[in-house]
């Protein structure tokens, strides 16, 4: 998984790479020809947004790297989680009859839904309320 991982990554870094040139290559060849002050300002206003571009590119790829190792450490949390789990459920068999390990299974059954159930209308709740913030100060009149 993880050498897919860094596999992506490069194919990314690679990506933005090539964007990244291909915007150095443009901002290049619009300063060849220079002859009215207008064409000036113009290519002063492209040479600003080619660099306005590649700030822009090396903060995707910064970003997208410490996203891409939050990911990892999430992946390895859940692992361990569950793990973690997996002994509980045999403690709990061990230590339990089978009635009560099955009453145990029903339970985490059921608390797994009403958390899945809450996610969902958190992230519901949170889609609404940035609907509304776009909606600016004309929705409340």
């Amino acid at each position: 998984m993880k050498a897919r991982g860094g596999e992506d990554k490069k194919a990314v870094v690679g990506q933005l790479s090539c964007l990244l040139q291909c915007v150095c290559s443009q901002s290049g060849t619009s300063n060849i020809i220079k002859d009215t002050p207008e064409e000036v300002n113009k290519e002063e206003e492209q040479g600003d947004v080619n660099r306005k571009k590649i700030t822009l590119m090396g903060s995707l790829t910064h970003n997208l790297e410490t996203l891409q190792k939050e990911k990892e450490c999430l992946l390895i949390a859940i692992k361990l989680n569950n793990a973690l789990g997996e002994e509980v459920k045999t403690l709990i068999s061990e230590l339990c009859k089978p009635s009560e390990f099955d009453k145990y299974k029903l339970f985490i059954g059921d608390l797994d839904k009403v958390v899945n159930l809450l996610l969902f209308w958190w992230r519901h709740l949170a889609h609404m309320q940035n609907f509304l913030i776009g909606l600016g100060e004309d929705a409340s009149n």
